[in-house]
């Protein structure tokens, strides 16, 4: 069977963005769309606190458990330490869960560094959601050991 993936959205254009995608990178894929958009209006008020993670951990489990996807791709960068939560409970060899940027920060991080992992170039880090942009920027310095130059 092909695999079931759980998308999940906390802004509603990122479904529309994402089926076209997916149609033309995975077509065999069987996506099943979750989405909570009271998410991106409550990250403003409150930041990345325990209830958010628990709101994701909740969405991170109805995924897995009850709608059995094979894995999960979030769909919205400004989580990532509630995204890290589910990653922590549910991630297995057998069970990817994946943040949107993953591969993108890893790139943008071995190009700041260049070779032999020494500070190489500054990064721009830009956002259209301003409140992702610490978020980023940790998880930026994360991947980069802390020696990275961004540039916000």
């Amino acid at each position: 069977p092909p695999p079931r993936l759980a998308l999940i959205h906390a802004m509603q254009p990122s479904i529309a963005s994402s089926i076209p995608a997916f149609q033309q990178l995975w077509p065999e894929a069987e996506l099943v769309h979750l989405m909570d958009d009271s998410l991106a209006r409550d990250v403003g008020r409150t930041g990345l606190d325990e209830s958010m993670s628990k709101r994701f951990q909740a969405l991170g489990r109805y995924a897995h458990d009850a709608a059995g996807c094979d894995g999960i791709l979030f769909t919205c960068s400004a989580f990532g330490s509630a995204i890290e939560a589910v990653q922590r409970e549910l991630r297995t060899d057998s069970f990817p869960v994946l943040k949107p940027n993953e591969a993108m920060m890893a790139e943008a991080a071995r190009l700041g560094l260049g070779e032999g992992g020494k500070r190489a170039a500054p990064i721009a880090v830009f956002s259209i959601f301003e409140p992702t942009l610490p978020s980023i920027l940790r998880e930026l310095q994360d991947i980069g050991g802390g020696n990275l130059d961004l540039r916000p």
